[in-house]
């Protein structure tokens, strides 16, 4: 059993109804992925934890570092820095997962789009660069919300 924290900071104090798909030029989106195992024979060992944080450039153009699996869209143990290594279970370098994503808004609204792509080094040895382009889509009525973040995958080496 694996748990999760999330730690989110919030450049700006004022609190939408819907966060938006990007966002605006003062602000600011960081979150920390902690991976710890709950296994009692395994507790902490692996330790790991992924920083993502996001840059809204202008009102349109959000630019992202990011680190944790789910950022980088794979499904897998241990987050990209590991502080208590686990061969078997995860963590079996210090570092591993980066990418800078990039988002655009094209619509705003109850149904919003926002053009979105990736840059991916999904581990450095062997080194497993790739792209992905696809978009950020949300429809909002009233409390309800879906969302979805179709995209293509273009692997650049080591495919």
């Amino acid at each position: 059993m694996r748990g999760v924290a999330l730690l989110a900071i919030l450049g700006s104090a004022a609190v939408a109804e819907a966060e938006p798909l990007v966002l605006r030029a003062d602000q600011i989106h960081a979150v920390i992925t902690a991976e710890i195992e709950m296994a009692p024979r395994l507790f902490a060992r692996p330790v790991s934890f992924a920083p993502d944080v996001w840059f809204g450039v202008t009102s349109k153009l959000t630019i992202g570092l990011i680190h944790s699996n789910g950022s980088v869209s794979r499904i897998d143990r241990a987050a990209s820095f590991c502080f208590e290594h686990h061969p078997i279970y995860g963590c079996d370098r210090t570092y591993h997962n980066a990418g800078l994503d990039t988002r655009y808004a094209l619509r705003a609204g109850a149904f919003s789009v926002a053009a979105r792509a990736r840059f991916l080094i999904r581990d450095v040895d062997p080194w497993k660069p790739a792209l992905t382009a696809g978009a950020l889509l949300r429809w909002t009525r009233g409390k309800i919300t879906v969302t979805g973040d179709p995209y293509l995958r273009l692997g650049l080496a080591n495919t």
